[in-house]
């Protein structure tokens, strides 16, 4: 396992555990799927078995890859021996739930694959939640 330079597959936005559960929320990018094929063969899943994930078989033209873009509102389950995954692709994000009794490992790994959201940014998803629509709808108010 070896660190990421600049990582560009998991952009880490939230996490959250309890000690066997544990959740990861990151920003949805084409380079995840690539990121995550390696972190989840690091985790001791085939990684055939994970590739195959992202893609689909047409009659007409065969095989093909699909993007991440297609990827809404589905969940998708892993197991093996060690962990239990669930992955939920959202629109914007996709959120990993991850169960596992050896956590070690498995935090090792996600670091060396991935960043945190930066700074800047999050200031302006809490602006964005703070924000009171009557007051910045620019109508007047009596």
């Amino acid at each position: 396992m070896k660190k990421l330079k600049h990582p560009k597959g998991f952009v880490l936005t939230g996490t959250d555990n309890d000690g066997f559960r544990n959740r990861y929320s990151a920003i949805k990018n084409e380079q995840f799927k690539k990121i995550f094929v390696k972190f989840m063969s690091e985790l001791d899943f085939d990684e055939k078995i994970i590739e195959k994930t992202f893609w689909s078989y047409d009659e007409e033209s065969g095989d093909f890859e699909l993007k991440i873009s297609e990827f809404e509102d589905c969940c998708r389950y892993y197991k093996n021996d060690k962990y239990e995954v669930d992955v939920f692709y959202g629109n914007k994000k996709v959120i990993m739930v991850i169960r596992t009794k050896t956590r070690r490992p498995m935090l090792d790994n996600l670091e060396m694959k991935s960043r945190w959201i930066k700074v800047t940014k999050i200031k302006k998803i809490r602006e964005r939640k703070n924000r009171n629509p009557i007051q910045t709808s620019g109508i007047g108010v009596r």
